[in-house]
């Protein structure tokens, strides 16, 4: 039963740092927001249009369409690995940190 609360807490822990990350998307430049989309694609070992037509990956990337993306390279996650829902959890979180940083140093311009 551990295993069981231990996994659906690291899946609502993976949600939680996948909505903070959404929240941040809608914040930063869209070029900012390409290379955000490349180094998440590169953790999940997927394909930067990962869940898009050529036609959407060809478009200027959006919010929405990030969004998009990330639920894709999120769902790419085995959901009942616990270390793999640790890892891509922490890699969230640590990008998130990471771009919140760059965007307060360029506020700071």
């Amino acid at each position: 039963m551990e295993g069981v609360l231990a996994i659906r807490e690291a899946r609502r822990s993976l949600g939680q740092a996948k909505r903070r990350l959404l929240d941040l998307s809608r914040q930063i430049f869209p070029i900012r927001l390409i290379s955000l989309r490349n180094l998440l694609a590169a953790h999940f070992d997927v394909e930067n249009s990962i869940g898009l037509t050529q036609q959407q990956f060809d478009a200027p990337l959006t919010p929405g369409l990030f969004e998009t993306q990330l639920l894709a390279m999120v769902n790419t996650v085995d959901r009942n690995d616990i270390m793999a829902i640790r890892r891509a959890k922490r890699f969230l979180q640590t990008t998130e940190t990471s771009h919140l940083i760059c965007v307060a140093e360029f506020e700071q311009i």
